[in-house]
């Protein structure tokens, strides 16, 4: 059973002098009981500036990775079995290595903390390492939300990493294809951070910040717009394709066989808007019922 934590203290930004080690995790699934980690990144930042010290390594898959893995994170079985396979070292001496790198006593964070910090811990308790204690870490979007709160009260906001990095104008914040990749992921939520210490520090305006949200949030409103337009525009297609199927299936009704007719009406193309499935269905059910007046 999955350890009850207080995460309370994950949400408060840590003095600037402290050692602080960003990581980020790319993991087989989401399920930390069922799956590890395959990619295990950390980037050091030395008072809330990144220091130029990285960690990044790939862990062997002990299973073929999943199709909807590979389109979240571009890790693929093949990687292992050709490219990579010659940088393996043991597991055991790999993770050995992530926790020299971090240290005993630096501030560990990371971008929806809680996820990782389970596989991470998970992953040492598997090869017969001791757990980090909770109270090491902290999640950069709890921070980021917590600064909203105190600020702008009302405020409504999203807080994936894209959308953090585009509020504070971190680059290459426009590059959507390289998010979740591990070392990428470990950079800009670094970067992060160090806009969130700016931000307390006042060296990053608050109008500035409520600025760039009010932008971001108005674009993609715009984006989100003109992608229903263009759901709708093809769903208007496909329903006049099937109304067109629908009346072609009519006009045969008397001259086909139970079979053909079947054939028929499951050749209608499924109609994807919601509103209409229910009655597209129930269509589907009239034909369906149309065939005790055929001839077998």
């Amino acid at each position: 059973m999955e350890q009850k934590i207080n995460w309370e203290h994950s949400k408060q930004l840590p003095d600037i002098n402290n050692r602080i080690i960003v990581f980020d995790t790319e993991t087989s699934g989401l399920s930390h009981f069922h799956e590890q980690i395959l990619e295990l990144a950390a980037v050091e930042i030395l008072n809330g500036k990144i220091s130029g010290k990285q960690f990044h390594i790939f862990l062997k898959p002990i299973k073929p990775i999943k199709k909807e893995v590979t389109d979240i994170n571009h890790i693929q079985t093949d990687d292992y079995q050709n490219y990579f396979e010659e940088y393996f070292l043991e597991e055991k001496n790999l993770i050995q290595s992530f926790l020299d790198f971090i240290g005993n006593d630096s501030i560990l964070f990371a971008h929806n903390m809680t996820f990782d910090f389970y596989f991470l811990n998970d992953e040492l308790e598997k090869l017969g390492f001791q757990k980090l204690p909770p109270e090491r870490f902290r999640c950069s979007m709890k921070v980021f939300n917590e600064i909203i709160k105190a600020n702008f009260p009302e405020l409504k906001v999203k807080k994936k990493l894209i959308d953090c990095c585009n509020y504070f104008h971190i680059k290459p914040y426009s590059l959507d294809g390289l998010f979740h990749n591990g070392l990428f992921d470990t950079i800009m939520t670094a970067k992060l951070i160090c806009k969130l210490y700016e931000f307390n520090q006042g060296k990053f305006k608050k109008d500035d910040l409520l600025k760039n949200i009010n932008n971001y949030q108005k674009n993609n409103l715009e984006i989100e717009d003109n992608k229903i337009k263009e759901n709708k525009s093809e769903n208007l297609n496909i329903k006049k394709k099937y109304n067109e199927n629908i009346i072609n299936n009519e006009s045969i009704i008397n001259q086909n066989t139970k079979s053909d007719i079947v054939n028929n009406i499951f050749s209608i193309p499924y109609y994807t808007e919601k509103n209409n499935k229910t009655n597209d269905l129930k269509d589907i059910a009239k034909k369906l019922s149309m065939l005790s007046f055929c001839e077998k």
